[in-house]
């Protein structure tokens, strides 16, 4: 394997054309990683997110993110303005509602926070579910 610092052209397709071409009945999550590009992703995923409504489960790291000339706070208010809500995910329970305020202050002494997003009637699918997991061990 030999190494090009200059990159090397690969092809790429947008999340809409991929879903587009599979024509799932539905979208239940996606994981976006890309290293800063999470916004390109993103808007190359609205119709996608505007139609199937997936939660997505997203590292946001406002250094690499502002790489690509985007930042976490351009992030969350894009999430935001297309009806979703920020969470993360806390051990042997539902998803809990995370502040703008609480993430940019982990970011303040981390890299980069692994955030969930879900519509606002995602959430109350979440919480059903869990209640009724709970209730099924008890």
């Amino acid at each position: 394997m030999s190494f090009h610092p200059e990159g090397i052209p690969v092809p790429a397709v947008t999340v809409d054309d991929l879903v587009a071409a599979a024509a799932p009945r539905s979208v239940s999550l996606v994981k976006i990683d890309v290293q800063g590009a999470e916004m390109l992703v993103l808007k190359g995923a609205k119709r996608m997110l505007d139609q199937l409504h997936p939660a997505l489960f997203v590292e946001v790291d406002d250094r690499a993110l502002r790489h690509f000339g985007s930042s976490a706070e351009a992030l969350l208010e894009h999430m935001q303005r297309s009806g979703y809500k920020t969470h993360e995910l806390v051990e042997n329970g539902p998803p809990r509602e995370l502040s703008h305020h609480r993430l940019f202050a982990s970011l303040k002494t981390r890299s980069y926070i692994d955030v969930l997003f879900l519509p606002g009637r995602r959430l109350d699918l979440a919480s059903n579910e869990y209640g009724r997991s709970d209730q099924r061990t008890s």
